[in-house]
């Protein structure tokens, strides 16, 4: 299956703690997410929904920061990978993901 998400591109959408209250995985340290960036897959962080779990995207930034010692590259390249993941049109993303690098100063 990693085979087929990378060869196509497939964007994966994660939020840590639905995983974690839905039990996907048993604990953090048996999450893929860093694994999953590590090795340059299309993801983004999310937050699920709310009666799922009640978490917020500064929550699951600071989960990721703490458990898996990300920091601002790490958050821009995936939110520059949700960008080119989404719907918009092509000058959309352009504009955005020029917004996303200049706002992160890096």
């Amino acid at each position: 299956m990693l085979k087929e998400l990378k060869t196509n591109n497939i964007h994966l959408e994660l939020c840590l703690t639905s995983n974690m209250v839905t039990k996907v995985y048993n604990s953090l340290k048996d999450h893929p997410i860093d694994f999953l960036y590590q090795n340059d897959f299309s993801i983004s962080i999310n937050t699920d929904g709310r009666t799922i779990a009640d978490t917020d995207l500064n929550n699951e930034y600071d989960i990721l920061s703490t458990q898996f010692n990300w920091v601002k590259s790490n958050f821009l390249k995936v939110n520059i990978k949700s960008m080119e993941a989404s719907f918009a049109s092509s000058q959309t993303k352009t504009k955005i993901i020029s917004l996303l690098k200049s706002s992160y100063n890096l």
